[in-house]
């Protein structure tokens, strides 16, 4: 199907020396409703975006019923407020693997939260998951994109018990190297036995029965961190389609997190805002009190060499806006694209040859671990 180009901007739109970088940072392109700020330097692609999505009010009032689950960790932490703020001002853009490693370390720390999250459809959505700080320092943008993000992996991983199966193997035995089991893997050698014999009597029970086609998952997840430990490289951070592509869904949250909360540190300086000449209402409207992505003064967006702006595929300016685009994914593809008719893959390391398997994850029997319903 043909990219429609009139909502995004791709990268065989940009200078040629920009297309490379540009289609890596922004696979699935940039909606043209982001105000780019251009670099000095013309052969740079922009990563500096105009945050003026939100009133000041927006941020200096959350609502009491603010839970920022993911900016507290769950309440351990005291929720940051906001007392000074710039209507407008230039963030730092996520693209592709800046959000992907956000993902990766905020699925690490919050799993048990994943399940109960839900598709955000107005701005106010973000307050259940994160605090005025970070919303304000991050970027509404950036922190919506993540979320969105989050949700769409969700949405394949807990329709398809293999998914979800071997990611859990991948959380539990990081949880397990974080009970002061790191030393016992690295001096494992081969002349020891199998290197599942490392796993105590206690350990076995908390893992629980699984099937015997889980048991190849599991080894080569304890092969996989022991090489990360005695100095492999660090690979980048994965997304979700890639690691059920190569089949190392068990291996796909390897990373540390970023912080003790899964989010990135947010930068408590803020580069100075534009001109004043170019402050625009900020796109949005409210509706029986909640803050939605619209304004009549998107019009006021031009399209010069200076932004890449525009309008929105989902921006019905007087009616509820719907949710708003994700800018980038961890794949260049759609997740329910590569998922919509199953895949096939298979991959062979020197821990073994995995069989070729074909996952279809929305119908057929697909158990791999053994539960109590």
């Amino acid at each position: 199907m043909a990219k429609q180009t009139w909502f995004r901007v791709f990268a065989e739109q940009q200078p040629r020396q920009q297309q490379a970088v540009f289609k890596q940072w922004y696979p699935n392109g940039l909606p043209r409703t982001y105000i780019m700020c251009p670099e000095r330097d013309q052969s740079v692609v922009p990563q500096t975006y105009v945050e003026n999505n939100l009133p000041v009010g927006f941020y200096i009032n959350p609502p009491t019923t603010a839970e920022a689950i993911f900016s507290t960790r769950n309440g351990k932490d005291q929720f940051k407020r906001m007392h000074h703020v710039l209507p407008h001002r230039h963030l730092h853009l996520w693209p592709r693997d800046e959000i992907q490693a956000v993902c990766n370390s905020v699925r690490k720390v919050h799993w048990a939260s994943m399940k109960r999250m839900q598709r955000p459809e107005s701005w106010d959505d973000l307050w259940k998951y994160f605090d005025a700080h970070d919303l304000y320092y991050a970027g509404a943008i950036n922190l919506w994109n993540v979320l969105n993000t989050l949700i769409d992996e969700n949405e394949i991983i807990f329709k398809d018990l293999r998914i979800e199966t071997a990611v859990i193997i991948g959380h539990w035995l990081d949880a397990w190297l974080a009970e002061d089991n790191q030393s016992k893997l690295i001096a494992w050698t081969e002349g020891q036995g199998p290197i599942l014999d490392i796993l105590s009597d206690r350990d076995r029970a908390s893992i629980g029965d699984i099937e015997d086609e889980v048991v190849p998952l599991l080894e080569n997840a304890l092969f996989y961190r022991r090489d990360l430990l005695l100095g492999s490289p660090q690979p980048m951070p994965s997304d979700l389609v890639t690691a059920c592509s190569t089949n190392s869904l068990q291996n796909w949250l390897d990373k540390p997190t970023l912080s003790p909360g899964g989010l990135p540190s947010s930068d408590s300086s803020v580069s100075p805002p534009p001109p004043r000449e170019l402050w625009i209402e900020p796109p949005c409207v409210q509706l029986n009190g909640l803050h939605y992505y619209g304004s009549k003064s998107l019009s006021a967006y031009d399209t010069s060499d200076r932004y890449v702006a525009g309008t929105d595929t989902n921006t019905a300016t007087g009616r509820k806006p719907s949710r708003g685009p994700v800018i980038a994914h961890g794949s260049s593809v759609s997740p329910f694209k590569a998922f919509s008719q199953g895949y096939q893959s298979s991959r062979t390391s020197s821990f073994g040859a995995y069989n070729e398997r074909t996952y279809k994850p929305l119908d057929g029997p697909c158990s791999y671990a053994k539960r109590n319903h």
